[in-house]
């Protein structure tokens, strides 16, 4: 018996659901359709970061203004010389998350 109610119970919110439904596609239909104004396009940002060529002269110029020397090594290579220095794998960034936050 419970489980009869519960069903209509259910059906009674799908059918309100459904007329709720089919008046806002009614109220969409009656909108105005108005075109597009701009294309992605058109509206679209040229960003400096795209061109690689100009993002690696700047890194270069940040890296040159803080006397930053040497060439990059790889994660590998970077774990390698923390081993070496008697860093463990966290302390570094442990470091540099406590010099942030100061």
């Amino acid at each position: 018996m419970y489980q009869q109610a519960d069903i209509q119970k259910l059906s009674a919110k799908l059918s309100h659901l459904e007329a709720e439904i089919a008046a806002i596609r009614k109220e969409l239909e009656a909108l105005p359709q108005q075109p597009a104004k701009n294309t992605l396009r058109e509206t679209a940002v040229t960003y400096k970061w795209v061109d690689k060529t100009a993002l690696k002269e700047q890194f270069a110029r940040l890296l040159s203004d803080l006397d930053i020397q040497g060439q990059p090594i790889g994660a590998e290579a970077l774990q390698q010389k923390m081993r070496e220095a008697g860093l463990d794998k966290n302390e570094l960034s442990q470091s540099i998350i406590a010099m942030r936050e100061e």
